[in-house]
């Protein structure tokens, strides 16, 4: 059975009104203003997404340690399901809230220098290196706590005991 061009045409179009239709998203995508644009290209240029990525694959041993029932399986899983486009589009509003379209052009243009350039390069290595300094700060802090709270529990043990 041949189709028509006519009707290939027609099924192309119900395809792609359907695609648009059912999918908000993408419709989004195609009408972005121009502040959303340049806030994508801000991301891109800073290498943000990457960054988020970075960070969650440094947090990953730490919530496999607290959470040891799940299988490996599930880890696999969550890395499998992680889409960095679902990433941008979570963060180009928060951008967008906070920062103007004038304000965006400003850091785009910072960054295409050199020292933005600097930055941008050595930002993993700043991100890494604070988020373990972070975690031992955490460690560290959590051990004095726990150290306070035993000497307050033995102080009324001390003040109890009769002397002789």
């Amino acid at each position: 059975m041949t189709t028509s061009a006519p009707a290939t045409g027609r099924l192309a179009a119900i395809t792609l009104a359907a695609l648009l239709f059912t999918s908000p998203a993408l419709l989004a995508k195609t009408k972005m203003s121009p502040k959303e644009k340049d806030i994508r290209r801000l991301m891109e240029l800073t290498g943000a997404a990457e960054l988020g990525l970075q960070v969650m694959n440094q947090l990953l041993p730490n919530l496999k340690r607290l959470a040891p029932q799940l299988p490996e399986a599930f880890w696999n899983g969550l890395s499998a399901e992680v889409n960095v486009d679902e990433l941008i589009d979570l963060i180009v509003p928060i951008y967008d809230r906070y920062l103007t379209h004038d304000e965006i052009k400003q850091v785009i243009t910072f960054f295409e220098t050199p020292v933005g350039r600097k930055l941008i390069s050595v930002q993993p290595k700043i991100t890494e290196e604070s988020t373990l300094a972070g975690q031992q700060w955490g460690m560290e802090l959590a051990r004095r706590l726990v150290a306070k709270i035993e000497a307050q529990k033995q102080a009324p043990e001390e003040k109890s005991t009769p002397k002789q």
